[in-house]
Parts: structure tokens; C-alpha cells; sequence
């Protein structure tokens, strides 16, 4: 029972965790393509 609820916790901690990576990665992408597009305009 107890290694059943410490598993689901560590699991739901290790998807917060890949979403926060996801998230950070997609906005630096984006920061890398903007600033990308505006050296190229200017």
C-alpha cells in the first residue's frame, strides 16, 4: 500500500518534472526564433 502511494507520488512528481523541461525548452525555442527573426529584419 505505502510503496503503491510513493510510487504513484514519484510518478506524478516525474511528469510535473518532463512538463517543466517541455515548457522551458518550447519557450526558448521561441526566444531563439524571434530574436532570429529580428537580426534578420533589422
Amino acid at each position: 500500500m505505502l510503496i503503491n502511494v510513493i510510487g504513484r507520488k514519484t510518478s506524478f512528481l516525474f511528469h510535473i518534472f518532463v512538463l517543466k523541461s517541455v515548457l522551458i525548452f518550447i519557450r526558448d525555442l521561441f526566444l531563439l526564433v524571434t530574436n532570429v527573426c529580428l537580426i534578420g529584419t533589422s
